[in-house]
């Protein structure tokens, strides 16, 4: 039996998504799949608290906004800064 304090918290598993992923652009309905509560304050935690670097990236498609989330490792340089999305 699985006990709570032994769950991942929902910014854990932000997080092992983003890991997951690294280096490429994670999808928001992707982060929203988690069904964590208040995914932009766990996103603040993870930058804030965590010390991690998070990058968003949004783009405008037929009037609609899709938003992209990353995790930097330091040895990536981020694309957007260097010509481009990945």
């Amino acid at each position: 039996m699985l006990r709570l304090e032994n769950r991942p918290t929902q910014t854990a598993r932000i997080v092992a998504l983003l890991q997951e992923q690294s280096p490429n652009w994670l999808p928001l309905p992707q982060i929203l799949s988690l069904r964590v509560s208040q995914y932009a304050a766990r996103i603040y935690q993870v930058r804030h608290e965590w010390g991690l670097t998070i990058e968003n990236w949004v783009e405008v498609i037929e009037g609609k906004k899709h938003s992209r989330l990353r995790l930097v490792t330091p040895s990536h340089t981020p694309s957007l800064f260097t010509g481009g999305a990945q």
